[in-house]
């Protein structure tokens, strides 16, 4: 065990490109997905399908007169809470509040940006 670890570590020191697996283009494999999940997520059909889900599951909880079961009801309380969350950010975009902006702190410091 011992000569592996040693054998490991002079290998990260020898061969450091292969150790920290740099290939230069900075962009995980799995980005280019989530960037489409994202923009389907926020787009316009999912605006619309969360209002409909969100007028749909207020009018079943609010006209049901206590007659859903408790599986029905948690089903319709999470769709309803799904609803919601989906089409917050359209919400939140439309009174002019964007999402988070990650300025690094070298951009801060020189008035530059990156």
């Amino acid at each position: 065990m011992k000569k592996l670890v040693t054998a490991s570590i002079s290998a990260a020191l020898l061969f450091p490109s292969v150790a920290f697996a740099a290939t230069g283009s900075g962009k995980m494999p799995w980005s280019n997905f989530l960037a489409t999940l994202r923009d389907d997520l926020t787009g316009v059909t999912a605006f619309s399908l969360a209002l409909i889900a969100c007028a749909a599951a207020g009018f079943t909880y609010a006209f049901s007169h206590g007659e859903l079961s408790g599986a029905v009801k948690v089903i319709v309380i999470i769709t309803f809470i799904l609803g919601i969350v989906t089409s917050v950010v359209n919400i939140a975009a439309a009174f002019g509040v964007a999402g988070a902006v990650f300025t690094p702190a070298a951009a801060m410091i020189t008035g530059g940006s990156f």
